[in-house]
């Protein structure tokens, strides 16, 4: 980065300093807040500083930039100060990336002109602009993202250049420039599409052959994928030299004839049942009852293996005669193991060249091709079904079309943001209808023999049709099983995303990547992947966010962001407000998650924490119902108790949180590591009182029973006096089923054990 005034080089200051130019030249004529120059000079951890050294910057680059006399104060003319940050003038400097992203823009507007030597000018002008790697030696996040982007752009344009030389038949100009861009960037895949061509064109078909070889071996061994659909397609033209590839084929149109309208959409399934609410409201989005439009975008979301695809397809094919001008259909990837999701530029490629457009009048640019796609469907009825979207984001810039056209979206993602969209929730199937797809797929005959293990299979494969038709794919493998076989087998819940595998395809592979989106996404996905794995550690039925804070170790205010986005991403379900809690498969994947993706410390730790976060928190609501009670001792735990003020709360908590907590006390002091089963006895401790209280006896000793064992391992409660309990002044029965009156006299303080509070009562003693 350098800077010039008349001809004269500017000193620019230290790195830093320079990283701050950088990002207000980014956006002359724009403010830029304080916050967005700390965020683009040191990320999301700013040394305290950082404010102080923002003015400092600012105040270094005013001295070198504004065109006042040394020594004499403002008013500036080229760094100004806003309200909430400063401006950098856009008419006081001149950027070489302005120069370059102008000659870009005049290229593409020329390729759509049909006008390849006025793009090869601006190409040839933009390159030019360059000096060497962009941004060389200025740190800060929005200086790398700014390389990033400013390399893709120029590696981008070069290959522009490369299809503009072949449509100037400078054929042998193409492949020197191409060969020396495949060398700089040897995973584009244009770039070897491009090369094909040209070595082709050249009389050169063999070495055409060899570079589609030599990538498909690149990316085999670094990234274990295969070459993508357009260079495999390039593939097999050049090998049987189709005609297409020749320049002087000339397109040929039959005039007065209409085009057919395009019919692009799958074959529904065969074996769909089922769903029939769901079916009747998308048809009656897609062609009201009253004949007006239909709704303008319409978004299927659930949980992976729902069905959402199938539903989407089988309703587009029930309302296609609503949509006489065509129906499209484009598989947006957005969950497709090893291959990258669809660029909305792609997409808009494919809907325009499905709707007529010629491939060279396509434009390439993502605003201008949504444009011409909102051009062409004016006036017309068409249903775009764009099937597992990654998100909003992906398919933005599709959703404004004209009134008269739909979009119907499958997506893992929530579409609640998504403007003029109407969403539906793909929840799990009902018992009847899953039994109904299992007799469908093995058989009436095989599931009319054992109806009640077929109800049983259904849930123990929750309700997914995913999961059930592996199930069926299972018994089809396996003709010597039962139905009943087979349910046993899912019973064991170590075996059953192992059993649920067929082929390519299973359970577990299916929210793997919806995991592993979250993993690769922001600040909050990578959290709510990070939840995701902690909550396999600890075994409850659902959980609150305070909860999930103490076992994530986070704010609660994050860990509720984080269970809401996995909401979002419906891996959580709400069964009521302000309480998380999985599908059961998916449960058994968070189990799965924390065993391989956490260490054994981290799992310890974060069990610990929610240990101490429960037991602290039902102490402090035992003491808040009967303050007068003496409670048995509580460990020193870093965790502090949920804020309850009064009783009404302390129970309401209580009854929301009872059986969850004897749940993980009884998965701790079911653990071998000490630590973590004394822990888990203490938490049972602290429930004393509110078991009497409700008189849940057999709750009380089982716990007693699954702490006696601890007790003997001498981990910190001695066996002799475990568990004292005498419930009332009222008569207590002992071990040889006779009555006696409750002690009233205090024990021994100097032995260790708990004082009597003198009224009455009796506590339970511990040592």
């Amino acid at each position: 980065m350098a800077a010039w005034r008349e001809g004269r080089t500017v000193d620019l200051g230290p790195p830093l300093q320079r990283a701050a130019l950088c990002v207000l030249a980014a956006r002359a004529g724009r403010i830029v807040t304080k916050d967005a120059l700390i965020g683009g000079l040191w990320g999301d951890r700013p040394p305290n500083t950082a404010e102080q050294s923002v003015y400092t910057y600012i105040a270094g680059l005013r001295r070198v930039l504004e065109t006042t006399a040394p020594g004499r104060r403002g008013p500036y003319t080229t760094l100004i100060s806003r309200s909430r940050g400063y401006v950098l003038e856009r008419g006081a400097v001149e950027a070489d990336v302005g120069d370059f992203e102008r000659h870009l823009a005049e290229a593409r507007r020329l390729q759509a002109a049909e006008d390849p030597r006025g793009v090869l000018r601006n190409l040839d002008a933009a390159s030019d602009c360059w000096k060497g790697p962009a941004l060389c030696g200025v740190p800060g996040p929005f200086a790398e993202a700014e390389r990033v982007r400013l390399e893709e752009l120029r590696l981008t344009a070069l290959e522009d250049r490369a299809g503009a030389l072949l449509d100037l038949e400078l054929h042998q100009d193409a492949v020197a420039a191409l060969t020396e861009l495949v060398a700089e960037a040897p995973l584009r895949e244009r770039t070897r599409d491009l090369l094909m061509l040209a070595l082709y064109r050249s009389g050169r078909q063999a070495d055409a052959l060899d570079t589609y070889m030599d990538i498909k071996q690149l990316l085999a061994e670094r990234l274990g994928l295969d070459p993508g659909e357009a260079l495999r397609e390039r593939y097999e033209l050049i090998l049987r030299a189709d005609p297409s590839l020749d320049p002087e084929r000339s397109e040929t149109t039959t005039v007065g004839v209409q085009p057919r309208p395009p019919r692009q959409l799958p074959r529904a399934a065969t074996c769909f049942v089922g769903r029939v609410e769901e079916l009747v409201r998308l048809r009656s989005l897609l062609n009201p009852w009253d004949g007006g439009f239909p709704q303008a975008v319409v978004a299927i979301t659930g949980a992976p293996g729902t069905g959402k695809s199938a539903l989407a397809v089988q309703a587009a094919h029930s309302a296609a005669h609503a949509f006489p001008d065509g129906q499209l259909y484009v598989n947006l990837l957005g969950a497709t193991p090893g291959v990258e999701r669809l660029e909305p530029i792609g997409v808009l490629g494919r809907l325009l060249r499905a709707l007529g457009l010629e491939g060279k009048a396509v434009p390439t640019e993502e605003d201008e091709a949504a444009a011409v796609l909102r051009d062409r469907l004016e006036g017309r009825r068409t249903l775009i079904v764009l099937d597992d979207a990654a998100g909003p984001e992906q398919v933005r810039s599709l959703l404004g079309l004209p009134s008269g056209n739909t979009v119907l979206i499958t997506s893992r993602e929530s579409f609640a943001v998504a403007d003029d969209c109407v969403g539906l929730v793909l929840r799990r199937m009902r018992r009847s209808e899953g039994v109904t797809v299992l007799s469908k797929l093995v058989g009436a005959a095989r599931i009319a023999a054992d109806p009640a293990a077929a109800a049983l299979l259904v849930e123990l494969c929750g309700g997914l049709p995913l999961a059930l038709r592996l199930a069926a794919a299972r018994l089809g493998e396996r003709p010597d099983w039962s139905v009943r076989d087979l349910g046993g087998r899912l019973e064991d819940r170590r075996r059953t995303l192992h059993e649920l595998e067929s082929g390519q395809i299973a359970v577990r592979s299916s929210l793997e990547l919806s995991y592993e989106a979250l993993a690769r996404g922001g600040a909050l996905d990578r959290l709510a992947a990070r939840t995701l794995c902690h909550l396999g550690v600890l075994h409850v039925a659902s959980v609150t966010a305070d909860v999930v804070a103490a076992l994530v170790g986070e704010p609660a205010d994050a860990a509720e962001r984080a269970l809401d986005r996995l909401v979002r991403a419906h891996l959580l379900e709400t069964a009521e407000a302000g309480r998380y809690q999985p599908h059961d498969l998916v449960r058994l994947f968070t189990i799965e998650l924390a065993d391989t993706r956490l260490t054994p410390q981290a799992r310890k730790e974060a069990l610990l924490r929610a240990l101490g976060f429960y037991g602290a928190t039902s102490r402090h609501a035992s003491a808040l119902l009967d303050p007068h009670r003496v409670h048995l001792p509580w460990p020193d735990v870093p965790q502090r108790p949920l804020t309850l003020s009064t009783p009404a709360e302390a129970r309401a908590w209580l009854d929301q949180e009872l059986t969850h907590v004897i749940s993980a006390a009884s998965q701790a002091m079911a653990k071998d590591d000490d630590e973590s089963a004394r822990l888990g006895a203490y938490v049972g401790f602290s429930l004393t009182w509110q078991l009497i209280r409700e008189a849940r006896y057999k709750e009380q000793l089982e716990l007693s029973r699954e702490a006696l064992p601890i007790g003997k391992r001498g981990t910190a409660i001695r066996t002799s006096r475990l568990w004292h309990t005498a419930r009332s002044p009222r008569l207590s029965r002992v071990s040889d089923g006779r009555r006696r009156r409750c002690p009233t006299r205090r024990p021994n303080s100097n032995s260790g054990a708990l004082s009597g509070t003198g009224s009455g009562r009796c506590a339970p003693w511990a040592t």
